[in-house]
């Protein structure tokens, strides 16, 4: 397979001093931490800058063998290189997405490929976007910017929800209590009619 070109790996963008002064950025975006995995030193310096710039921590790695190391970091959204050396690697996806505590994590794929094969292959694998090299920097913002939205919506409707099984198990708890308390008045009743008519006054 053919190694992508350092010129494919260039990130474009533009004066990143506006795009930090007008970028619509939630505070539940800023100070997450990034896993990237690429064998390109010089890009992952550029985006490990500009990613700081907008408040997003990133840890860089370039071997694949340094994945577990990265993964410990506990990373709130992953970026990988769809090649790394000669090696398409969209399996690492799918083996990061088996793993439970980041099934649920994002997965941005970059590649300069134009196999749509590629594409649907990484898709398929478990990758939440992917984005075309060469690109813009404020194209990669604002697709990260949707992936932690998404994660953030998704939060908040698990505690809604964890919220409404609380209260419904509260409300059997009450049930099943007030169903107790019916059987006991029942039963007293009965003893009380039965006393009534076997010893009367």
């Amino acid at each position: 397979k053919k190694r992508e070109s350092l010129t494919d790996n260039i990130v474009h963008f533009d004066n990143t001093i506006y795009i930090k002064n007008i970028l619509k950025y939630p505070h539940f975006l800023k100070y997450k931490k990034i896993l990237i995995l690429d064998d390109d030193v010089n890009q992952l310096k550029l985006l490990k800058t500009l990613l700081a710039r907008v408040g997003l921590n990133a840890y860089c790695i370039t071997k694949i063998d340094s994945l577990q190391t990265g993964l410990k970091r506990n990373p709130q959204l992953i970026i990988l290189d769809l090649y790394m050396k000669e090696e398409k690697i969209d399996h690492i996806c799918r083996k990061i997405k088996n793993n439970y505590l980041f099934f649920e994590t994002p997965i941005i794929f970059l590649s300069a490929t134009e196999r749509r094969q590629d594409i649907i292959n990484v898709l398929d694998s478990g990758a939440n976007d992917f984005i075309k090299k060469p690109f813009f920097f404020e194209e990669l913002i604002a697709r990260i910017g949707v992936q932690f939205r998404i994660s953030y919506m998704y939060d908040e409707i698990k505690k809604f929800l964890l919220t409404q099984e609380d209260l419904s198990n509260k409300l059997l708890d009450l049930l099943e209590e007030s169903r107790i308390q019916k059987e006991q008045i029942h039963r007293m009743n009965k003893m009380l009619a039965h006393k009534s008519i076997t010893d009367p006054l």
